[in-house]
């Protein structure tokens, strides 16, 4: 039994160990040997100036076209305004804005989640998809009850476009309506 064991683990080794050795490759370049520890690493060529000089650029045409292609079958989201200040207004107010986007990619735009920055922010967005060329809107709630002063607050979009998240942000400056009184005399 424990010869079987120790047979089993041997074989684990032997076979884990020749798997690390063929990630390894050797190639030849006309300086002498290169050992390369990743194989999957981008090719680079090396070309020629006109003043025979050797210049080293790395290939990325194909990465290039694979990221092309892998953007194009994304959902692009294009936004009137990722900004809007209330300007003053008094504490208590609720200010709403609507942001209004369209869908400028060529699959339908999935709006995943909106959470605003904490509890004052509240927004309203489409759960259904977003055709291509199709617009769309989320409304932002903004409760200034208890808040004073400059307030600047977002909102996070999680989406199925490139970036994947995308950030709306609204401003107000807040004055407070409560008259600052000392203490009461009895």
């Amino acid at each position: 039994m424990k010869k079987n064991i120790l047979l089993v683990v041997a074989m684990l080794w032997v076979f884990t160990a020749c798997n690390n050795k063929s990630k390894e490759g050797n190639t030849e370049t006309a300086n002498g040997t290169e050992t390369s520890a990743d194989v999957n690493k981008t090719p680079s060529v090396k070309t020629s100036t006109t003043d025979g000089t050797s210049d080293n650029k790395v290939v990325e045409k194909k990465a290039e076209a694979n990221d092309n292609k892998e953007a194009e079958a994304m959902a692009q989201i294009k936004f009137e305004q990722t900004n809007h200040d209330f300007g003053d207004i008094a504490e208590g107010t609720l200010a709403k804005h609507t942001f209004k986007f369209t869908n400028t990619g060529k699959v339908p735009l999935i709006i995943k989640d909106a959470r605003g920055s904490c509890g004052c922010t509240v927004p309203d967005w489409p759960r259904e998809p977003i055709g291509p060329g199709k617009e769309g809107e989320i409304k932002v709630q903004f409760n200034s009850q208890g808040r004073s002063g400059m307030q600047t607050k977002t909102v996070t979009l999680t989406t199925n476009t490139q970036e994947g998240v995308q950030t709306l942000q609204i401003k107000a400056k807040v004055s407070s309506t409560s008259k600052m009184q000392g203490p009461l005399k009895q």
